[in-house]
C-alpha cells in the first residue's frame, strides 16, 4: 500500500519533465543534421541532461509555491492573532471597565426651590458602567442629610434619582455662597465646588467638578429662580 502511495506521488511530481524530457530528445533525434543518427548512449544523455534541468526547475516553482503558501498562511495566522487579539484587550478592558467604573462619574445640579431656603438637587450620571461602594459627603453641612452623608452599594444611569437630595441656599444680599460635595466610589474619588452668587430673583451658579485620578476638570454654569420668604409666603398663599 504505501509502495503505491509512493509510486503515485513520484509520478505525480515528474510526469511532466519526463514527458518533456522524451519530446525534447525526440526533437533532437528527429533534427539531427548528421548522416549517422545519435547512439542510444548519446539520447540518454540528451535525456538525462533534459529530465534534471526540468526536474530542478519543477522543483524551484514547488518550492516558490509552497513558500508562498507558507507566507500566506503565517500572515493569516497572523492576522487571526492580532484580530483575537484586539478582542481579548476590548473584552478585558470591559470587564475591568465593569469592576472599576471605567470614565463614569456624578455630579449634582441644582434643580428648583422647594421652600424659602431650599432647593431640590439632581444627581447627575455621566457614563456607561455602575460605580461600586458609593459615598457621598456634603463637606459644606448644608444638605438636608443628619450627618450630611451618605452610601450607595451602586450608582448608574438607572438607579441615579436614588440620590438625589436637598440643599439649603442661604442668600444674604448678593453674598457669593459655596457648596462643597466629596464622592468617593471603589478606584476612584471627586470633588464638586457650586459657587452661588444671588443677583435679584436669580441664582447665578457656577458648578466645578474635579476627578482626581484623571485631573478632568468639568465645569458648568446656568441660573435658577429665586424667592425670598415673602414672595414664597404670598405666591403659596395664591
Amino acid at each position: 500500500m504505501m509502495k503505491k502511495i509512493i509510486l503515485r506521488q513520484i509520478l505525480k511530481e515528474f510526469w511532466l519533465p519526463i514527458i518533456a524530457a522524451v519530446l525534447w530528445t525526440g526533437i533532437n533525434w528527429y533534427f539531427e543534421t548528421s548522416t549517422e543518427k545519435s547512439s542510444s548512449i548519446d539520447l540518454i544523455k540528451i535525456f538525462g541532461a533534459a529530465f534534471f534541468f526540468l526536474s530542478w526547475l519543477l522543483a524551484q516553482y514547488w518550492r516558490v509555491k509552497k513558500q508562498l503558501k507558507v507566507e500566506s498562511s503565517f500572515s493569516t495566522v497572523e492576522s487571526n492573532l492580532i484580530t483575537l487579539t484586539d478582542k481579548l484587550e476590548s473584552k478585558t478592558n470591559i470587564l475591568v471597565n465593569h469592576l472599576t467604573g471605567g470614565d463614569s462619574y456624578y455630579y449634582y445640579k441644582i434643580g428648583e426651590q422647594i421652600a424659602p431656603e431650599w432647593y431640590m438637587i439632581d444627581c447627575k450620571f455621566i457614563g456607561d458602567y455602575t460605580l461600586q461602594n458609593n459615598k457621598i459627603i456634603f463637606f459644606s453641612k448644608d444638605s438636608n442629610l443628619i450627618n450630611h452623608e451618605f452610601t450607595f452599594p451602586s450608582l448608574n444611569k438607572n438607579l441615579i434619582h436614588q440620590a438625589n437630595q436637598q440643599l439649603k441656599i442661604e442668600p444674604i444680599g448678593q453674598r457669593i455662597m459655596l457648596s462643597t460635595i466629596i464622592f468617593n466610589c471603589t478606584g476612584k474619588e471627586w470633588v464638586q465646588i457650586i459657587d452661588m452668587q444671588r443677583i435679584e430673583t436669580k441664582i447665578m451658579v457656577h458648578s466645578k467638578v474635579l476627578i482626581m485620578s484623571t485631573g478632568q476638570n468639568i465645569e458648568d454654569k446656568y441660573e435658577v429662580d429665586y424667592l425670598e420668604k415673602s414672595e414664597w409666603k404670598t405666591n403659596t398663599l395664591k
